[in-house]
């Protein structure tokens, strides 16, 4: 199996369980709408940004994590 398809698949394997945890163990729409949302958009890296998808995959997957953390800490108290 080609390397970015190992990648995409090992992203949107993690966003499935992201998706599915936020919605069974604390019910939070951030991040159910944070895993749709890199998963979409790793797939339009993987289709139409192809010679930069490395870059691509940690610009968004590093943008995510980011978000994720200022929400944790904004929200959760």
């Amino acid at each position: 199996m080609e390397a970015r398809k190992f990648a995409v698949y090992l992203v949107i394997v993690a966003m499935f369980f992201n998706v599915i945890m936020s919605l069974t163990l604390r019910p939070n729409r951030f991040f159910v709408g944070l895993g749709l949302l890199m998963t979409a958009l790793i797939l339009v890296g993987y289709y139409f940004v192809p010679a930069w998808f490395n870059l691509w995959m940690g610009l968004v997957g590093g943008g995510t994590f980011i978000l994720s953390g200022i929400f944790i800490r904004k929200f959760w108290k």
